[in-house]
């Protein structure tokens, strides 16, 4: 799907979303065309514990849990390992949004490493959603100044 934005509306996108590369490269007062895809991960436990949880899917984005959610507790960390067309993603903003009780609070937990890890608190039992977004510029010089984002969630729950 595409988005065409006003020049500081994307501005303040890119601040938010910590795409500090793009918004360094965003000439100011320049109207922005996103071109962008999602890739959700979900994972759900029927029965036995199993090294599933780890499988790399192969999306453009994809979170990749380094330890089985599903055995831990609040106080534990969840090792992340966060790939872009299957190598490891440096430097991408990651947030964290948690129901222990009532609405989600999303907040901001850091930054992929050099090698694309990152470590997630985990505070609290309930549903989690991780999310990230990498961008690039369009591939396609038909489409001009246009940008490409690839977002990813992963989603789990801690009992």
């Amino acid at each position: 799907a595409y988005i065409d934005q006003e020049p500081e509306k994307f501005r303040d996108y890119l601040k938010q979303e910590g795409l500090t590369d793009i918004l360094a490269q965003q000439q100011p007062g320049q109207p922005a065309r996103e071109r962008y895809s999602k890739y959700a991960k979900a994972l759900i436990q029927s029965e036995a514990s199993d090294e599933f949880f780890s499988h790399v899917v192969g999306f453009m984005l994809e979170i990749v849990p380094e330890k089985n959610p599903f055995a831990l507790h609040a106080g534990d960390e969840l090792p992340i390992l966060v790939l872009v067309r299957g190598k490891p993603a440096a430097d991408l903003q990651i947030e964290a949004a948690s129901a222990h009780i009532g609405p989600a609070e999303v907040k901001v937990i850091g930054r992929t490493d050099a090698t694309g890890h990152a470590t997630i608190p985990i505070t609290g039992p309930g549903k989690w959603r991780l999310h990230t977004i990498s961008m690039h510029k369009c591939s396609d010089p038909t489409l001009g100044q246009c940008w490409e984002s690839f977002w990813a969630s992963l989603t789990f729950e801690i009992r």
